[in-house]
């Protein structure tokens, strides 16, 4: 399974043609759930946010309860860097590199998908909830904590430290925590230790 780009209008909260000019880029182009084919929503980018619409069941649900201290973490996927980073992990791998458990153990080739799944679903096991292999929630404040060290952390494991720092990083972390815009996702950095690529920034 090859991740592809396509063209994205704007499509958020003050554009007064958003219901003419709808999403062209959707999250089924970019991030899939663990069959690898149904998205959970669409998005629109606006002033360094990321903005959710026509949501799924499962990710509205999940969204429910969202705010200060019932905070979601959104990842975004470098649709290129993942691409790049499979192709490398999958040399890696072939040359005897070490495959970590929470990879299930391959089996290789991986595709994007499986990589971008099994990252979410490891973060997933500190957190309150995983919604396909993009959202987290929902989480307490201790969860929402967890999950963000276990992204700072990505980059000693063992097998993701073979990837060039090129391809790096692979997705970038975005927060949801205002009970009166559930949906709208802000940029949440992660910061990695001193000398630790960041896997997830």
């Amino acid at each position: 399974l090859v991740l592809r780009e396509r063209t994205m209008l704007s499509c958020c909260r003050g554009d007064e043609d958003s219901e003419r000019r709808p999403c062209l880029r959707k999250l089924s182009d970019v991030v899939y759930d663990a069959e690898g084919n149904s998205a959970d929503f669409e998005f629109c980018e606006s002033g360094g946010k990321v903005v959710l619409k026509r949501l799924s069941k499962s990710a509205s649900d999940a969204l429910k309860g969202v705010g200060d201290d019932d905070p979601a973490v959104l990842l975004m996927w470098d649709v290129a860097n993942v691409n790049d980073a499979v192709a490398n992990l999958n040399a890696a791998a072939g040359a005897g590199a070490l495959t970590p458990a929470w990879l299930g153990g391959g089996p290789f080739p991986i595709t994007a998908a499986h990589l971008m799944q099994s990252i979410v679903n490891h973060l997933g096991t500190v957190g309150g909830g995983v919604v396909g292999n993009a959202l987290l929630a929902p989480n307490t404040l201790d969860q929402f904590a967890n999950v963000r060290e276990r992204c700072s952390h990505l980059g000693l494991d063992a097998l993701l430290m073979t990837l060039p720092g090129a391809v790096l990083p692979l997705a970038r972390a975005y927060t949801l925590a205002d009970r009166k815009a559930k949906t709208t996702a802000s940029p949440c950095p992660v910061l990695a230790p001193p000398g630790v690529a960041h896997v997830i920034a």
